[in-house]
């Protein structure tokens, strides 16, 4: 992964706000959105740190998590769909950009 400071560094014009906000409750990035036709992995943001950015662009209320395929969980987990819910949460189906294998997360509603 890439050192989270590293990337507010040299990505902060691309990053969603949100991401922003988050990005620095983890010390490394192996994986985040930054927008829909813009996905960054790992090995594409390595590269791309490496060259100029000059484009600056700027959960759901009730506690319940959106699913939305390409999103990032914890800056590592890309989700693909969901796998099923119950009253007090979801599955959901991820690629584990660190592990670099599928995964299947529980997430608790708020």
């Amino acid at each position: 992964g890439i050192p989270a400071t590293e990337v507010m560094k040299n990505m902060w014009c691309r990053m969603r706000k949100i991401d922003r906000e988050d990005i620095m409750r983890y010390k490394r990035v192996w994986y985040f959105p930054m927008d829909k036709d813009d996905k960054i992995t790992h090995e594409h943001l390595t590269s791309t740190m490496n060259s100029s950015m000059d484009s600056c662009s700027s959960k759901s209320h009730d506690g319940v998590f959106k699913i939305v395929r390409g999103e990032h969980v914890a800056f590592q987990f890309e989700v693909i769909d969901s796998l099923g819910q119950g009253n007090f949460g979801q599955v959901i189906r991820c690629f584990d950009h660190k592990s670099k294998r599928m995964v299947a997360l529980k997430v608790i509603n708020n």
